[in-house]
């Protein structure tokens, strides 16, 4: 079995929750097993779920007590390891129901699916939590690698095949479990970790298929308004343009057309200012994607309303592409030539270059554009960019 000592995810901000979590564990732990002999046994069955004597705060308080150290530190080297992507991706609160439901339902289903023979062993330890955290990884992040050893051999496997093969493990043992067999593996509360599992796994992935399914509604309501807005911006009723548009960025702040038809509206009526300023919301949204007719359009407008130069160099050449991508080579040519007279284009020249290059070709000027790959090729002869240089000039 592999051992899990982290993940391939990069975490945008500090796991408060799951260090609290950790620190809280750690310090039951500890007060647990400082107690004397007699008083640890009174607290364990006061405070740990007996499965015969099925009581519903200790669903609660057996998830902060742990048997002995390896316990603990099993359980919380895996909410360590999983807590944290998870919690990043999702609201304090989220996370916290989805940790203590987990914890709760998967206490519920062990007590219920106990054999006779355990039916009064106390049962104490957070790994049906824990099970809960890692079900919700696997819907939140699939397509990340867990880093984990196995042997003395470090080793990557995609997260969707340790999780699902961990789930297939403990089902395999729940599943003999409720057959008695006493001597397979003791002491371990496999159905915890299958119904902490499912509540993680379900509860997130029926949380994110909702909000997909309401955020496709709303784009398709979006696009239907908005191609309404169009006819009325076309056949001049403005008004009702205005209306619509509004009523659609109250929606989605960011709708490209709704805010492409109040600039222009805005225009019209001499409001230049203000129709950059409806544009700018949305400057950094659309020269990071890759939506180039959307990229060349938005360059465009700004450019008309008079404000091309807020472009940085890297923009410029993103509208360059776009627009030579879209099929107007002679108006990329603007953006690119400003992007090479702007101080910040030095890390990015032989691209730019690239690009005046093709522009050329493609408006007839082939000796032009050849002339330009060749000076590339000679100041970057180590630069990829130099490399599809060289492919241009011998297609």
């Amino acid at each position: 079995m592999l051992f899990p000592y982290g993940t391939t995810r990069d975490q945008a901000k500090t796991p408060f929750i799951t260090i609290g979590l950790v620190v809280m564990n750690v310090l039951v732990g500890l007060w647990f097993w400082l107690l004397p002999e007699a008083s640890k046994e009174v607290m364990l069955y006061d405070l740990a779920l007996i499965p015969e004597q099925f009581n519903p705060v200790a669903l609660l308080t057996s998830m902060f007590m742990h048997g002995n150290f390896m316990h603990i530190f099993g359980n919380m080297w895996f909410l360590w390891i999983f807590g944290k992507s998870v919690e990043d991706g999702l609201s304090e609160w989220e996370y916290i129901l989805v940790y203590i439901g987990a914890g709760f339902v998967g206490a519920s289903l062990h007590a219920l699916t106990s054999p006779a023979y355990r039916q009064d062993i106390p049962c104490v330890g957070a790994s049906g939590a824990i099970a809960g955290v890692m079900g919700a990884f696997l819907v939140m992040y699939p397509k990340e690698r867990i880093k984990g050893l196995l042997g003395v051999w470090p080793v990557q496997l995609p997260a969707s095949l340790y999780l699902v093969w961990y789930f297939v493990i403990q089902l395999f043992h729940g599943v003999i479990e409720l057959y008695d067999v006493k001597q397979l593996i003791g002491g371990i509360a496999f159905w915890a970790h299958i119904g902490g599992f499912i509540v993680g796994f379900v509860g997130i992935g029926a949380s994110k298929y909702r909000n997909n399914f309401i955020a496709m509604f709303k784009r398709q309501k979006d696009r239907s308004q908005g191609l309404d807005a169009a006819a009325a911006f076309r056949d001049g009723r403005m008004a009702d343009c205005r209306r619509m548009c509004g009523a659609i960025l109250k929606r989605s702040p960011n709708d490209r057309m709704a805010r492409f038809l109040l600039a222009r509206m805005e225009a019209l009526r001499g409001e230049s200012q203000r129709a950059v300023k409806v544009l700018g919301v949305m400057r950094e949204d659309i020269m990071a994607s890759r939506d180039y007719p959307a990229v060349a359009t938005f360059y465009a407008q700004m450019r008309e309303l008079g404000a091309g130069d807020v472009f940085n160099a890297s923009e410029l050449l993103k509208a360059g592409i776009a627009l030579r991508e879209s099929g107007y080579p002679r108006e990329a040519l603007s953006p690119l030539l400003k992007a090479l007279e702007r101080e910040d284009s030095q890390e990015i020249l032989d691209l730019v270059l690239f690009q005046v290059g093709q522009c050329e070709a493609e408006l007839g000027e082939r000796r032009k554009g050849q002339d330009i790959m060749r000076r590339l090729i000679q100041w970057y002869p180590h630069s990829n960019v130099a490399t599809m240089a060289k492919y241009s000039l011998d297609s």
